[in-house]
């Protein structure tokens, strides 16, 4: 059996015509996953617009925000949303958020920096409750509730997971004690080991239907052809000097022919992933680079852990 097997889209994301989304379906992938900001120095979609557009355009697949930068929105919008998107699309929906790293985008968005990561696990804990059809009377540090409550409720009972993104040690501390999953990005196999580590160190119990994922970026194609698409991709997503992202990229990436994909990518699971999300390095070919992961690569592919 092989681990599960997302893509998460860019700024296509919120444009997707149906019969393209068909496509990506029929290969077999299991979601599919948007992400975006509000304040961004590049071009960028805003998640919960694309998770929308995402969701109204596929039938299958499971779709999830990758990730929401939860300082960003109110808990009860967001409760409310993710709530109706679940009810919708018939319990298809994932929540993934993470805590953002731009103290500009929050302040933007009305929010502070100072205190975050306080204000992002009592935003889950509001999420959580109101999804389970609570009335909410709280007076947090972040957020004062009266009685709040939401209606309808989500599909899923207790709500769509949260899956919790991040990279360091307090993130995996809200993975184990607060999250569905963890999805941390740019991180190498032996990274990702050693966070498996961690997180069932913070959990009170065993973590049973516990999502282990990893994004990871992904282009197949010949050796040279494939780390220059990635190249390309991350410099223009996170203005990496070219050196940085060749050097990043060659510890937290799966580029290369499909034999190399599918080895690094093996490694992750070995590692302990058993839900892959992949970005595609590519353009006006993230189509075409879909389907060959799914055609050329996934059948190499064994899990290690149980989905």
């Amino acid at each position: 059996m092989r681990p599960k097997i997302g893509f998460v889209l860019g700024i296509e994301a919120a444009g997707l015509r149906s019969e393209r989304a068909a496509a990506i379906e029929a290969t077999g992938c299991d979601s599919l996953w948007a992400g975006g900001h509000v304040v961004s120095r590049e071009p960028a979609s805003e998640v919960v617009t694309s998770v929308t557009w995402l969701a109204s355009v596929t039938e299958r697949v499971r779709v999830g925000s990758a990730v929401l930068v939860l300082p960003l929105y109110s808990p009860v919008v967001v409760a409310k949303q993710f709530a109706e998107l679940d009810r919708v699309t018939g319990g298809r929906i994932t929540l993934g958020i993470g805590s953002g790293s731009d103290p500009d985008e929050i302040a933007a968005c009305g929010g502070s920096s100072a205190g975050r990561a306080a204000r992002v696990d009592e935003s889950i804990e509001i999420i959580r409750a109101l999804w389970r059809g609570e009335k909410v009377t709280r007076a947090g540090a972040a957020w004062t509730l009266a009685d709040t409550t939401i209606a309808p409720l989500p599909a899923q009972p207790q709500g769509p997971p949260i899956i919790v993104a991040g990279r360091k040690p307090p993130a995996m501390r809200r993975a184990a004690t607060l999250g569905d999953g963890w999805m941390p990005s740019m991180f190498s196999p032996s990274a990702y080991a050693r966070s498996v580590a961690t997180i069932s160190e913070h959990a009170a119990g065993p973590l049973t239907g516990f999502e282990w994922m990893c994004l990871v970026y992904v282009r197949v194609d010949d050796e040279a052809t494939a780390m220059a698409r990635a190249v390309s991709t991350l410099t223009d997503e996170m203005s990496l000097p070219r050196a940085d992202a060749e050097a990043l990229l060659s510890r937290t990436a799966a580029i290369g022919t499909p034999e190399q994909v599918a080895a690094s990518l093996q490694r992750y699971v070995d590692a302990g992933v058993n839900h892959l999300v992949l970005r595609c390095c590519a353009d006006d070919d993230f189509e075409e680079q879909i389907s060959r992961v799914m055609t050329d690569v996934a059948p190499h592919l064994s899990a290690t852990r149980q989905p």
